[in-house]
């Protein structure tokens, strides 16, 4: 192993590095989304969220990160710890989130066995697919 990365304080459920391999994000069951930097390992960001957090994605040009939470919501965060948008619309947990290339849509996978789509222009729930 090249790294371990510890700073969590329960188990970590969803990790992902940046586009440009610069930089991993990680949620846990802690309720928090953590920033690390690959080269180094040293903790970058710390964000607070509501909830578990299930999975994390980073946007494509890694300033923005979704994350899917236990309690049934995305979030949108930037890279600063500012929380940018909550979207409300499953009626299970979040299991998976992406964000798209071009940064304008979000897709959810839930508990509730179904996947939305979200426009980020507007936060409002387009699709979802049974």
């Amino acid at each position: 192993m090249l790294k371990t990365l510890e700073g969590h304080k329960d188990i970590v459920n969803s990790v992902q590095f940046s586009n440009n391999d610069s930089m991993i994000v990680s949620g846990s069951k802690d309720l928090t989304i953590k920033l690390w930097d690959v080269i180094t390992g040293k903790l970058l960001n710390t964000i607070q969220s509501k909830d578990w957090v299930n999975s994390v994605h980073f946007s494509y040009d890694g300033t923005k990160i979704v994350a899917g939470l236990w309690n049934k919501t995305v979030e949108l965060w930037d890279v600063s710890g500012k929380l940018l948008k909550t979207l409300t619309g499953h009626s299970g947990s979040l299991s998976s989130v992406c964000i798209s290339r071009d940064g304008s849509k979000i897709a959810s996978g839930s508990g509730d066995t179904t996947i939305g789509l979200w426009v980020l222009t507007d936060s409002i729930l387009l699709i979802k697919f049974f």
